[in-house]
Parts: structure tokens; sequence; C-alpha cells
């Protein structure tokens, strides 16, 4: 992907529908996307046409179109040239893609980057220890999990071969049901069948010749600057607090994506609202309201803005405070309970939380964090 500038760009996207079809839904769009590209292709022939590059897309998300043309455009021209590509669409999705149709910009760039192929999502296989002598072997009892996120967090590093599910989206004698994937916690090619019906991206229809690189754009309207923060704050954290949005954002404007708290383009009240509905979006409950936070907090915030010194986050024993912080790290929990982690210091074993206010997760460690 290679940043340009906003004003004109050769790349361009749209939303055509959301959420992702159910995978029996695409298996029916098999002839469609055929006749689709077809026209497509007649239509990319006419004579000045700028359009070099089309692909309709399902991912995680839903339909995704992308379009590329051999030289740089405003958005104004790029519409009238996706008009015409497009006729191949039913009525009501043409008119979606000619109004989401926008320059390829960072949330997109993100959404790309993230795309799954069937091999990135087939689980590790579970390594079995056999003794020498095979009659002394007794199958291990099948273990039972509660969700595929569990099932996927004991795959093995050691990885066993999956056998792989037979998918087509064609209709024909002798292959797989289109049908809705069943998921059987207890078989991998079950699971794996079940993350590429749900997960894997499928090019529906490619014409033309794909370039080297997609060009993309900062974001520049405040719908898209929402979503490439939401986005990023929900890539670390379960359940963020104010805290969590302010530093997600403080780096998203050292890198160049996000306008910052000051200077030409930017207003810390207009800075901090932003961060407070991207909070509220993503984690309701949290207070987002700088001045009622507690002062640990409030403290934090401001060290983001780089208006305090970084906070001393290292033991408070006196015989430890001149020495570089190091920690153990112990788990607390039960057999069969969630993870729950002390730090305590490797020097003189006093837990991290000793002397600091219970109210601020980062006094704690990974004990109450809110880090997913």
């Amino acid at each position: 992907m290679q940043l340009v500038d906003s004003g004109e760009t050769d790349t361009f996207a749209a939303d055509l529908f959301q959420p992702r079809p159910a995978f029996d839904e695409m298996a029916q769009f098999q002839r469609w996307s055929s006749d689709a590209a077809e026209k497509i292709k007649t239509a990319m022939q006419r004579k000045n046409c700028a359009v070099q590059c089309v692909q309709l897309v399902v991912d995680i998300e839903g339909v995704f179109l992308v379009i590329h043309f051999q030289h740089l455009l405003i958005l104004g021209h790029a519409k009238s040239a996706t008009g015409v590509i497009m006729r191949c669409l039913p009525a009501e999705q043409q008119r979606t893609a000619k109004r989401s149709l926008r320059p390829l910009d960072e949330v997109d760039k993100v959404r790309i980057e993230a795309w799954a192929s069937p091999a990135s999502v087939r689980p590790a296989g579970n390594k079995r220890q056999k003794p020498d002598d095979p009659d002394d072997w007794d199958p291990p009892v099948e273990k039972r999990y509660k969700s595929l996120e569990a099932f996927l967090e004991d795959c093995s590093s050691e990885e066993e071969e999956v056998p792989p599910p037979r998918l087509m989206l064609t209709n024909g004698p002798h292959q797989a049901s289109s049908t809705p994937a069943e998921l059987s916690l207890l078989d991998a090619t079950s699971v794996w069948e079940y993350r590429i019906k749900t997960e894997a991206t499928i090019i529906l229809v490619q014409v033309g010749e794909k370039p080297e690189k997609f060009a993309y754009i900062r974001c520049h309207r405040e719908v898209r600057r929402q979503l490439l923060l939401q986005g990023a704050v929900s890539s670390l954290y379960s359940m963020p607090c104010m805290r969590c949005v302010v530093e997600v954002a403080m780096k998203l404007t050292s890198e160049g994506s996000f306008p910052g708290p000051c200077g030409e383009h930017g207003r810390r009240i207009e800075f901090v609202k932003r961060c407070g509905v991207a909070l509220q979006a993503l984690n309701p409950n949290a207070e987002h309201d700088i001045k009622k936070l507690p002062t640990a907090e409030q403290y934090a915030i401001r060290v983001a803005f780089g208006e305090k010194d970084k906070i001393y986050e290292g033991c408070l024993n006196p015989l430890c405070m001149s020495e570089t912080p190091a920690w153990n790290r112990m788990n607390l929990n039960r057999p069969g309970e969630p993870e729950m982690i002390m730090s305590t210091c490797d020097r003189c074993g006093s837990p991290k939380a000793l002397g600091r206010h219970l109210f601020d997760d980062r006094w704690l460690g990974d004990l109450i964090s809110s880090r997913a």
C-alpha cells in the first residue's frame, strides 16, 4: 500500500452491502459473477475508459468494491466512470456503490491488510504424545471446548496435519455442500471449514491487471476518522477506558493518521470530544468526561498529551527505585478459571500494586487490566 495526497488518487473503494453474506448465498453468486465479469470486461474495452482493474470481494465485513484507474482522478470523475462499469449490478447496489464510493483511505487499507486466506485460518493440530509401544496407548478422551476462541487457544504450536475441507462455490456432483457451516469443536477439519465459510476472503470478480501496490489517503471525514480510531482501540482493548482511547489517538497523531490536540488543524477540546465519541461506541458504560475521572487517570492522560513526565512504573521499595524495573508474573487463578496475573518485583518480591491506587489498572499490572 502506498500513501498519496488526497487531492487526486487512482484507487477508489465502495461498500456494496453489509454484513458478510452466508456461504450458501455466496454459492448462488457463481453464475452471476461470471456474467458480471464479462460485462465489466466489455465496458472496460470502450474507448477512453480509464479503468485498469476492478475487484468485487467478500471479506469478513461484507461485499467490498475496489476500482483502480490508469491515472489520477477526482472523486466526481471516478463516480461517473464507476457508474458505467457497475451497470452489471442490480439497481440498488449501483446506487449504493455510487453513494459510498470514496478514495481508498487508511480504514480501507487496514481492512485489506486483514484479509484472510483459507490457509491463514487453518487451525493448528493438537499433537498427541504416544508411547514407544503402540499397544500401550489408549486414545485420549476428546476435550470439549466452550467456544471457538478456546479451541484456537488450545491448538499446539507444533502443528499436526489437518485434513482440508472440500469447499466449492459451484453446483455440481461429487462436491461439498454449500449449506451453512456447522461447527464441531471436536474436529479441526470442521473448525477449518467453518472459518473458511465465515472469515476467509473470497474474490467474486476480478477484471483487469491488479497493480503491485494500491494507493491510499489519510482519513479526512469525521466518520472515517472515528472508524479508524475505534478499530485501532478495539484491536488492543476489549473494555477500553478514556486513557486507552487518548493514548491510541495520540499514537495515531504521531503517525500522521489523526489530527492532534493542538496546532494549525487541531484543538484540545475537539480532540477530547472525538476520543469521547469513540469511547461511547466501544464501551458505553465507561466515563468519558476527563474531569470526572480519578486523579491517576487524569494524570496518565496528561502524560499522553505530553504535559507531564512519564509515570514511574517500577517497584516502590526504596531499595529498588534506583534499579531498572523487572517483574515476575504469577497466575493466581484456579484450574478452569480465567487467567488472573499478579506482578511482583524480581528483586524484593513486593507486589506491583503495593503503595499504588487500586483504581488505576496500570499500577496492578495485568491483574485488573483492560487489555484483551
